[in-house]
Parts: C-alpha cells; structure tokens; sequence
C-alpha cells in the first residue's frame, strides 16, 4: 500500500493533498504512507518487516534518525543489522519498535554530551594558541583588507600607537 501511494503521489508531481482527498485520508496519514513508500530499505525488506502502519511509520523515522547521526552509509548498515539480528521481525510490535528507538535517543544524548566537552576544550585551546599570533592593530589596518566579520578584543599591546 505504500508503495502504490508513493507512486500515485509521484504520479501527481507531489500533490498530496489532491490524492488525500480522493482516498478520503487526511493529509498527515498519506504523508506518513509515502514517509513509509519511499524509504528504500524499508521496501527492500518489506518480507522482514512489521505488517503494522505505525511500525512501519516509526522505522522509516528512525532510519531517518539513523541517516543525520550516522551518513547514509553507516546508517544502512545500522538500520539492516536490526533486520539481521531479529531486532525487528515481522511480528514486531509498536512497543518493540518504541525500544530501539529510546536505545538511539540515549545514545545520542549521551554522545552529544560528551562532544560538548569537547568542543569546549578545543576552543579553548585555540583561543590560548590566537593570543600568541597577535598582529599590532595598526598593521591589521594599513593592510586595508575587508572582512566579513571582525571581532578584537586588542591586548594592550596592540593598542599601542607607532605614528
């Protein structure tokens, strides 16, 4: 069923809601259908796959998931290892679905968390490393070159006049 709303939407250059009208669905239901018809590796292992609508919606969002964290590469892998594995099989429920995709979310917070720290550390090093290659303002300014976006913050070094 997917797949035939994929394709009559792209049959229709997209127009949704012109298809939704004719098969009496809301707008939000043919989205999540075509969400479901367009997902590559979801149509690929449909025999492997859930029977039900919202799993099948929940799988196309977390392969979704998986392709921004991941790249696209790193994330089939990922979204076909649960096939392999028997993390999703075609008796699958909602709530078997609803713990892989907590499992992803926990290690997303706590991957950003970490990435934080150090991203903080590394500012802070090239902030240390921008103070030892200080230029002397007037030399910044007879040079006449034009910046987007300059910020300066002149240590008292800097500041110090040679007319």
């Amino acid at each position: 069923m997917a797949e035939a709303i994929t394709e009559a939407v792209n049959q229709l250059d997209g127009r949704q809601a012109e298809l939704s009208e004719k098969l009496g669905m809301s707008k939000g239901t043919i989205s999540k259908w075509v969400s479901i018809g367009s997902n590559r590796l979801l149509v690929k292992m449909k025999d492997k796959a859930p029977l039900s609508f919202n799993s099948l919606y929940q799988l196309s969002s977390l392969d979704n998931q998986y392709n921004k964290i991941y790249g696209q590469k790193v994330a089939e892998k990922k979204f076909l290892e649960l096939f392999e594995n028997e993390k999703i099989t075609p008796l699958s429920q909602r709530n078997d679905i609803d713990k892989i995709i907590r499992s992803q979310k926990k290690i997303i917070t706590t991957t950003t968390k970490d990435n934080k720290g150090s991203i903080v550390n590394q500012l802070e090093a090239q902030a240390k490393t921008a103070v030892n290659s200080e230029m002397k303002l007037h030399v910044l300014i007879k040079s006449n070159l034009f910046f987007n976006t300059i910020i300066v913050v002149p240590s008292i070094n800097q500041i110090e006049l040679k007319c």
